[in-house]
């Protein structure tokens, strides 16, 4: 990671997180990873990552504040910034299970790209 400060995730960035983990409840895997969201992990993968009986806890949709009070930080390249964050459970809320994720700059946007779910 780069040597500058950890800034807060900007509201529209918040809200693609909490899409993303929306999706997720809804076992929307295929698409994820067809849409290039999760671009490191295969939709089995990512099935298997948070099934309720290996992981102990059902998915649940996170609130639309979730990621208020998350973080990022930019990455060493310039191209981004990486951040890791809560995925919401029926049983936990915000657990332990967690995206782990960059935010990269496209020509006019900011793209996110997951590249794994687990426990931190």
């Amino acid at each position: 990671m780069s040597d500058l400060p950890d800034l807060p995730v900007p509201s529209e960035l918040q809200q693609q997180l909490v899409s993303v983990g929306r999706r997720l409840a809804q076992g929307d895997f295929d698409a994820l990873v067809r849409e290039g969201i999760f671009h490191r992990v295969s939709a089995a993968e990512l099935r298997d990552a948070v099934d309720a009986e290996r992981y102990w806890a059902t998915l649940a949709e996170p609130p639309d504040d979730a990621y208020a009070d998350a973080t990022m930080s930019p990455l060493d390249d310039g191209s981004g910034w990486f951040l890791a964050v809560p995925v919401w459970t029926v049983e936990h809320g915000a657990s332990d299970l967690s995206l782990v994720a960059e935010f990269v700059k496209t020509d006019d946007d900011m793209r996110l790209l997951v590249s794994d779910v687990h426990v931190l």
